[in-house]
Protein backbone atom coordinates (compact mmCIF):
# COMPACT_ATOMS: atom_id res chain seq x y z
CA UNK A 1 0.00 0.00 0.00
CA UNK A 2 1.20 3.13 -0.69
CA UNK A 3 1.93 6.23 1.28
CA UNK A 4 0.84 9.71 0.44
CA UNK A 5 3.11 12.89 1.64
CA UNK A 6 2.88 13.06 5.54
CA UNK A 7 2.51 9.36 6.34
CA UNK A 8 -0.97 9.20 5.24
CA UNK A 9 -2.46 6.01 3.38
CA UNK A 10 -3.81 6.72 -0.15
CA UNK A 11 -7.15 5.02 0.77
CA UNK A 12 -7.29 7.03 4.18
CA UNK A 13 -9.72 9.41 2.41
CA UNK A 14 -11.93 6.46 0.90
CA UNK A 15 -12.09 4.13 4.18
CA UNK A 16 -12.66 8.09 6.43
CA UNK A 17 -15.81 8.81 3.69
CA UNK A 18 -17.22 4.94 4.14
CA UNK A 19 -17.05 4.90 7.99
CA UNK A 20 -18.76 8.55 8.21
CA UNK A 21 -21.49 7.16 5.58
CA UNK A 22 -21.91 4.37 7.23
CA UNK A 23 -22.10 5.93 10.92
CA UNK A 24 -24.63 9.07 9.15
CA UNK A 25 -26.78 5.99 7.32
CA UNK A 26 -26.89 4.07 11.20
CA UNK A 27 -28.11 7.57 12.77
CA UNK A 28 -30.67 8.07 10.25
CA UNK A 29 -32.35 4.76 10.98
CA UNK A 30 -31.56 4.73 14.25
CA UNK A 31 -33.57 7.75 14.90
CA UNK A 32 -36.65 6.48 12.41
CA UNK A 33 -36.63 3.64 14.13
CA UNK A 34 -36.86 5.40 17.56
CA UNK A 35 -39.36 8.05 16.32
CA UNK A 36 -41.72 4.86 15.37
CA UNK A 37 -41.01 2.95 18.42
CA UNK A 38 -42.08 5.87 20.42
CA UNK A 39 -44.67 7.02 18.21
CA UNK A 40 -43.14 10.42 17.86
CA UNK A 41 -44.00 12.96 15.20
CA UNK A 42 -41.48 14.42 13.26
CA UNK A 43 -42.47 17.78 14.02
CA UNK A 44 -42.81 17.31 17.15
CA UNK A 45 -39.66 16.57 17.85
CA UNK A 46 -38.16 18.60 15.11
CA UNK A 47 -39.67 21.79 17.55
CA UNK A 48 -38.21 19.99 21.01
CA UNK A 49 -34.51 18.99 19.48
CA UNK A 50 -33.52 22.71 18.16
CA UNK A 51 -35.01 25.17 20.95
CA UNK A 52 -34.77 25.63 24.51
CA UNK A 53 -37.56 24.73 27.05
CA UNK A 54 -37.04 28.05 28.93
CA UNK A 55 -34.76 30.87 29.51
CA UNK A 56 -32.83 29.07 32.27
CA UNK A 57 -32.19 26.56 29.70
CA UNK A 58 -30.77 28.93 27.31
CA UNK A 59 -28.19 30.43 30.17
CA UNK A 60 -27.14 27.17 31.78
CA UNK A 61 -26.49 25.91 28.03
CA UNK A 62 -24.66 29.31 26.98
CA UNK A 63 -22.82 29.29 29.98
CA UNK A 64 -21.54 25.41 29.49
CA UNK A 65 -20.43 26.16 25.50
CA UNK A 66 -18.53 29.23 26.81
CA UNK A 67 -16.88 27.08 29.90
CA UNK A 68 -15.76 24.44 27.71
CA UNK A 69 -14.20 26.98 24.81
CA UNK A 70 -11.92 28.50 27.83
CA UNK A 71 -11.20 25.16 28.53
CA UNK A 72 -10.43 23.96 25.09
CA UNK A 73 -8.06 27.31 24.68
CA UNK A 74 -6.38 26.66 27.93
CA UNK A 75 -5.75 22.96 26.62
CA UNK A 76 -4.60 24.28 23.33
CA UNK A 77 -1.81 26.26 25.28
CA UNK A 78 -0.68 23.75 27.54
CA UNK A 79 -0.16 21.42 25.06
CA UNK A 80 1.58 23.81 22.62
CA UNK A 81 3.39 24.86 25.92
CA UNK A 82 4.55 20.72 25.71
CA UNK A 83 7.10 18.43 23.56
CA UNK A 84 5.18 17.51 20.47
CA UNK A 85 5.49 13.65 21.25
CA UNK A 86 4.19 14.32 24.94
CA UNK A 87 0.61 16.02 24.48
CA UNK A 88 -1.86 15.55 27.46
CA UNK A 89 -4.58 13.79 26.18
CA UNK A 90 -7.00 14.94 28.67
CA UNK A 91 -5.82 18.36 27.67
CA UNK A 92 -6.77 18.17 23.45
CA UNK A 93 -9.48 20.49 22.25
CA UNK A 94 -11.05 17.53 20.56
CA UNK A 95 -11.28 15.32 24.54
CA UNK A 96 -13.46 18.66 25.49
CA UNK A 97 -15.35 19.16 22.29
CA UNK A 98 -16.53 15.53 22.69
CA UNK A 99 -17.52 15.97 27.12
CA UNK A 100 -19.01 19.68 25.72
CA UNK A 101 -21.44 17.49 23.52
CA UNK A 102 -22.37 15.24 25.77
CA UNK A 103 -22.67 17.70 28.96
CA UNK A 104 -25.20 20.16 26.63
CA UNK A 105 -27.32 17.16 25.36
CA UNK A 106 -27.35 15.69 28.98
CA UNK A 107 -28.56 19.14 29.90
CA UNK A 108 -31.10 19.34 27.38
CA UNK A 109 -32.41 15.30 28.35
CA UNK A 110 -32.98 16.56 31.83
CA UNK A 111 -34.88 19.93 31.02
CA UNK A 112 -37.01 17.81 28.05
CA UNK A 113 -37.69 15.16 31.11
CA UNK A 114 -38.60 18.43 33.82
CA UNK A 115 -40.78 20.66 31.09
CA UNK A 116 -42.25 18.48 27.74
CA UNK A 117 -45.71 17.57 28.42
CA UNK A 118 -44.68 14.43 25.93
CA UNK A 119 -42.56 12.24 28.16
CA UNK A 120 -41.72 9.63 24.85
CA UNK A 121 -39.54 13.29 23.82
CA UNK A 122 -36.80 12.89 26.50
CA UNK A 123 -36.68 8.78 25.78
CA UNK A 124 -35.70 9.69 21.94
CA UNK A 125 -33.22 12.14 23.40
CA UNK A 126 -31.66 10.14 25.60
CA UNK A 127 -31.60 6.64 23.60
CA UNK A 128 -29.88 9.21 20.03
CA UNK A 129 -27.32 10.25 23.01
CA UNK A 130 -26.78 6.81 24.11
CA UNK A 131 -26.03 5.51 20.60
CA UNK A 132 -24.46 8.47 19.35
CA UNK A 133 -21.79 7.78 22.09
CA UNK A 134 -21.60 3.83 21.34
CA UNK A 135 -20.84 4.89 17.54
CA UNK A 136 -18.03 7.95 18.86
CA UNK A 137 -16.59 5.17 20.91
CA UNK A 138 -16.31 2.91 17.86
CA UNK A 139 -15.20 5.27 15.79
CA UNK A 140 -12.23 5.62 18.21
CA UNK A 141 -11.70 2.13 18.98
CA UNK A 142 -11.19 1.85 14.38
CA UNK A 143 -8.63 4.51 14.94
CA UNK A 144 -6.70 2.49 17.63
CA UNK A 145 -6.75 -0.37 16.26
CA UNK A 146 -5.77 1.01 13.01
CA UNK A 147 -8.39 0.48 10.82
CA UNK A 148 -8.89 3.75 9.44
Amino acid sequence: MSTAPYGVKSTFWLQLFILLATFAVLIFLIYFLLRKLFRIEREEDKYYASTFMNPFHKKLDRTTRVVFMVLMFIGYVINVSRLPEEPLWYWQPWYFLFVMIFTTECLRVFMQWKHVANRKIYRLTLTRLVCLGLLTTAFFVAIQLGML
